[in-house]
């Protein structure tokens, strides 16, 4: 099945609705729950976390810690993460942006606190990711988003392909970003000077982002401050 939230969608077709029960820190592997109505869909175990206890007797596979997977108990049915599918020219407009986020969450940078919203919840990645484009991005924000100081990473992409967060540091309020070409785009931060108000007005700094010779190359200007 191909699940992208609020749905899963299984091979024939069928479509259910699911929604996340519980925080990231609800389970003991740091995953959370999924419902849908009536009965419980699983729990997601991210790679790298064991199911407590194991499976069950009754359940004639193993646990499979090395890979994402969400296990139902009461259905004995263990679904694990596909590995992503190769991006060509022939497929890059089926690739979406949640998915491209979510198969490449595990490079993002630590999150200055709580966690990164790596499911796409807000759904930006939408209308920024272009698996076809030379340079494309998605502003991913915290699961607890969107206070104006908050952190915000910019995650980019070269065809498909994630390369990496735009900037080493992480920076507050959410960035402007603009496509000025096919390989380029263009990111502008504010923050409040030193004796502003979060009401503005607002500093500002803007850097140009192109990829150039297999790598992202940056010019202009970095905020003075980061998480």
């Amino acid at each position: 099945m191909t699940i992208a939230l609020p749905n899963a969608t299984y091979d024939d077709g069928t479509v259910a609705n699911i929604a996340e029960h519980g925080s990231p820190s609800s389970l003991e592997s740091g995953g959370f729950g999924f419902s849908m109505i009536g009965a419980p869909f699983g729990d997601y175990y991210p790679a790298g976390t064991e199911l407590p206890g194991g499976t069950p007797e009754y359940y004639p596979g193993a646990d499979l810690p090395d890979t994402d997977r969400i296990w139902n108990g009461q259905t004995a049915v263990m679904l694990v993460r596909a590995e992503a599918p190769e991006i060509t020219a022939d497929t890059c407009a089926n690739v979406t942006g949640a998915q491209a986020v979510a198969a490449a969450s595990a490079g993002l940078p630590t999150a200055p606190s709580g966690a990164w919203d790596a499911r796409d919840l807000m759904g930006w990645a939408a209308e920024t990711y272009d698996a076809c484009a030379t340079l494309s991005w998605a502003v991913v924000p915290l699961t607890d988003c969107c206070l104006a100081g908050f952190p915000f990473a910019i995650m980019l992409f070269h065809e498909g392909e994630y390369t990496g967060t735009a900037t080493e540091e992480i920076y507050g309020r959410m960035p402007q970003v603009t496509r000025t070409a096919d390989d380029a785009i263009e990111v502008t931060w504010e923050w409040v000077p030193d004796g502003g108000s979060s009401a503005g007005p607002f500093d500002s700094a803007t850097s140009t982002f192109t990829w150039d010779d297999g790598e992202v190359a940056r010019e202009g200007d970095l905020p003075p401050i980061s998480f």
